[in-house]
């Protein structure tokens, strides 16, 4: 009963964030207070999958890697569908995209000597790019997996977001590179706070963890 209630005020909270007369609406509040609220909210919500034998701290760590998984398999969906390019462009722009990097080297490859400064960089593939939004479905849905099998102190659950967290390394110094010869260094500064934020929960949510070796 006491869980069903918290999950009844996760969704009041959802609703307060998305009903315009709120006073925590998108409306009402700035965007970035109001993207942390609508994050811990739903992480908070996600956590409540899993029993009390699972410390809070653990919980809630492995609860926002759940959500980093879902989030990323959106915008891998969004790619694959018609008539929803402005919506994937808007997520993908706001996460860390592995794009640029990929985006800088086919300018790198394909288009030498091409002025590097001028190169049209981007974080959101092209409507053609079919190929790269299913890897990210399939590379998503691992990592919610994973996250999954991380709550159950499963070993392979942390070395496959071990192996992730080094995709998502790479394609922060994706931003780096092309910050430095054509963007400017200020775009960096947010996939920064995401990459920063999936560090911090793998590493707080393997802090203590005794792995269950009954299954890998």
């Amino acid at each position: 009963m006491w869980k069903i209630s918290k999950a009844l005020a996760v969704v009041a909270v959802l609703f307060l964030l998305f009903h315009k007369g709120s006073p925590i609406s998108q409306y009402s509040l700035p965007k970035i207070p109001w993207v942390l609220i609508f994050i811990l909210t739903l992480t908070y919500g996600i956590s409540l999958i899993f029993g009390s034998e699972i410390s809070a701290q653990h919980r809630f760590t492995v609860a926002y890697l759940i959500f980093t998984g879902l989030t990323y398999l959106l915008a891998g969906v969004l790619g694959l569908l018609p008539s929803w390019g402005l919506i994937e462009a808007a997520l993908w722009y706001s996460l860390l995209s592995p794009y640029l990097f990929i985006s800088f080297l086919d300018q790198a490859v394909h288009h030498f000597p091409y002025t590097a400064a001028k190169a049209p960089y981007e974080p959101v593939p092209h409507s053609e790019h079919h190929v790269f939004s299913a890897i990210v479905v399939i590379i998503s849905a691992i990592a919610v997996a994973a996250a999954f099998g991380m709550a159950k102190r499963r070993k392979t659950g942390y070395d496959v977001w071990f192996a992730l967290l080094g995709l998502l390394i790479l394609a922060w110094l994706g931003y780096v590179i092309v910050g430095f010869i054509s963007w400017g260094l200020k775009d960096t500064i947010l996939p920064l706070c995401w990459l920063s934020s999936y560090i911090a929960a793998y590493l707080v949510a393997r802090r203590g963890i005794v792995y269950d070796h009954a299954v890998r």
